[in-house]
């Protein structure tokens, strides 16, 4: 984690200063009022939280070091809510929702509160936080936490909040999923790039979370970029699969100077004639084009820069030299179709470079036809022809499940649309769909009937 700047830790300082120095402080020290913690609130969280956001998205590595000074005494606990929730959603889980390694820092921030002289007000900001750090904690942990608290009346209210419902896994999940919701608007994901291979594979989850995310923001990620191939330029992470993993985010998503690119370069002719590395590698690219943030072709081009096709010819080389090929002369070019077929036809219809394949190309149809309006319907009846011809190459089960199910997804929105049956577009659309369903094999004649029929609204019952 690097140290804070300078200009950060000085801008808290003064906000620290600010807070003390005020007289609605003054007044609540007096008073204690609620109203009055309250103004404190609405007077200096946000120049905490604009603060914290620039730090957020310029040197997201400082983040903790902020955090640490936010969690002074000077502050009156005004961000430590936020901080919470910023903690409690970094943290590794399980696909049961319960933390994969004690929550430490969790329990830092929770003892602070406890034995903050502003606990009671504190506490009517926190309680959904500390439910969902409890839930996610094992019985083991939260016990051991409780047997620190030593004051009895602090100790009862903490363990209210663990919350009967929350032992049942979908409430967790449930619960976790809504939580979340309240936070999607903040930058908060920081890291710390390995420093050996018991770090590696410790942090794997919240490295590959940060840059994900990092990913998604697409800014000011150069101030992380150097010790980020730092890290990867490391020998003793070479040939592991946590480094192809990350490596994979790397060059796909991060745009690199032309010295980082030399450096990617070498890092790519290292690991790419390794045994695990095809494997590890399709199946990254495979596992993102599943995902939300799904690969495209400014992705493929920032890799091929790395590749000299003209020296190299592996699985690489030849994927993404098809992949570039449809990047920038589109699905439909004969280029790419006769490029796509000849590399498909270079391995076997089910392996893993041609499942890779197979999520290149339907994510070009997916995109368009998910982000196309029911008035462009004539757009979709050109998308037939090449369906055709990708499904003639693939032969694949899943490759025509999955265009039929966007597919229908979309004809019920054009249906909902054009709601006149008499209309040209109503029946243009019915017309088509009809031969091209059954051509297509994508819907039964009785399914296809069923899709354009009227649902009539249940007859309300006559007044007696």
């Amino acid at each position: 984690m690097k140290n804070l700047n300078k200009l950060y830790e000085q801008k808290a300082k003064e906000i620290a200063e600010a807070i003390q120095a005020s007289e609605i402080l003054e007044q609540f020290l007096e008073e204690e009022d609620d109203d009055l913690y309250k103004a404190l609130i609405e007077e200096f969280e946000p120049q905490i939280e604009s603060l914290y956001e620039v730090v957020a998205l310029e040197e997201p590595l400082q983040l903790i070091p902020l955090e640490d000074i936010l969690m002074g005494d000077e502050f009156e606990g005004l961000f430590i809510p936020k901080l919470m929730g910023f903690n409690i959603l970094r943290s590794e889980y399980d696909n049961n929702y319960k933390y994969v390694h004690s929550n430490e820092r969790f329990g830092t921030l929770l003892s602070l509160v406890c034995n903050s002289a502003n606990f009671e007000f504190i506490k009517n900001r926190i309680g959904q936080s500390i439910q969902i750090g409890f839930a996610m904690s094992s019985d083991i942990w939260i016990t051991g936490f409780l047997n620190s608290i030593e004051n009895q009346k602090i100790k009862q209210y903490l363990k209210s909040q663990k919350l009967i419902k929350y032992l049942n896994r979908e409430e967790r999940s449930k619960g976790y999923k809504l939580y979340r919701l309240q936070f999607s608007s903040y930058n908060f994901f920081t890291t710390d790039f390995p420093t050996d291979l018991v770090t590696q594979r410790l942090n794997f989850h919240s490295l590959c979370k940060f840059l994900k995310k990092r990913a998604v923001v697409n800014e000011n990620n150069s101030a992380f970029i150097p010790e980020y191939i730092n890290y990867l330029k490391n020998d003793i992470f070479i040939g592991t699969d946590e480094h192809i993993v990350v490596f994979g985010l790397l060059i796909n998503y991060f745009d690199l100077k032309k010295t980082d690119q030399t450096k990617a370069s070498e890092i790519l002719a290292k690991i790419r004639d390794l045994d695990r590395f095809n494997e590890v590698y399709f199946n990254f690219i495979l596992e993102r084009f599943r995902s939300n943030l799904r690969l495209t072709g400014d992705c493929d081009k920032r890799v091929a820069q790395l590749i000299d096709f003209k020296k190299t010819d592996d699985d690489l080389a030849r994927y993404y030299e098809m992949a570039l090929t449809m990047a920038n002369e589109g699905y439909a070019h004969d280029n790419t179709i006769e490029k796509v077929k000849n590399v498909y036809n270079m391995y076997e219809g089910m392996s893993l470079f041609n499942e890779c394949v197979r999520e290149l190309v339907l994510g070009n149809f997916i995109r368009l036809v998910d982000n196309l309006d029911p008035e462009d319907y004539t757009e979709y009846f050109e998308l037939d022809k090449y369906w055709r011809i990708y499904i003639d190459i693939f032969n694949n089960q899943e490759f025509n499940q999955q265009l039929r199910d966007h597919s229908v997804k979309y004809v019920k929105r054009c249906i909902k649309r054009f709601t006149d049956k008499r209309s040209r577009d109503y029946q243009d659309i019915k017309k088509f769909i009809k031969q091209q369903y059954t051509d297509l094999q994508f819907l039964k004649e009785k399914e296809i009937v069923e899709l354009f029929k009227t649902k009539r609204k249940p007859r309300k019952p006559k007044a007696q």
